[in-house]
């Protein structure tokens, strides 16, 4: 049996979503716990290709117009966390691992009993994860310049 990994990274091309996927990961323990996504963009030799193509054709410049106007598509990275299974103290409240004896909070003791109906208890619910959505750089950006324009007024 293969031992199960701390963190996992995981990549999304483009626009494809990882709401499915995320789902798939918490049924496994895993949850999202960063995000970060890279803008996509053209390389050097596409440049270079389109300065050609301006002086064997008159297309070269259009090229070069488009590649300066309209960037590729990024991608998302998203870490995954390998997570135990918790339980919420009934003195304190707080989220404390479901094999717990002892809340490290308040010290409420848990009796063997309660213990083992936490675990079936978790055994028996649905795996279910609501993912975060992705927030990229340009709806920030735009969020960002609404908010100072209605400053400004």
């Amino acid at each position: 049996m293969r031992a199960l990994q701390e963190n996992v990274i995981k990549t999304y091309p483009g626009s494809r979503s990882f709401q499915a996927d995320a789902i798939k990961m918490a049924e496994k323990g895993y949850f999202p716990t960063s995000q970060s996504w890279k803008q996509g963009e053209w390389s050097g030799g596409n440049y270079i290709v389109a300065v050609l193509l301006i002086f064997v054709f008159d297309l070269g410049l259009l090229i070069l117009g488009y590649m300066l106007i309209v960037k590729p598509q990024g991608a998302l990275s998203v870490t995954y966390q390998l997570r135990a299974p918790e339980k919420t103290c009934p003195s304190c409240a707080e989220r404390i691992k479901s094999a717990a004896l002892v809340c490290h909070f308040c010290g409420h003791q848990f009796t063997s009993a309660e213990v083992q109906a936490a675990i079936t208890q978790l055994k028996v619910m649905p795996k279910r994860c609501i993912a975060v959505l992705p927030v990229s750089l340009p709806v920030l950006r735009s969020f960002w310049l609404s908010w100072a324009v209605l400053r400004s007024y």
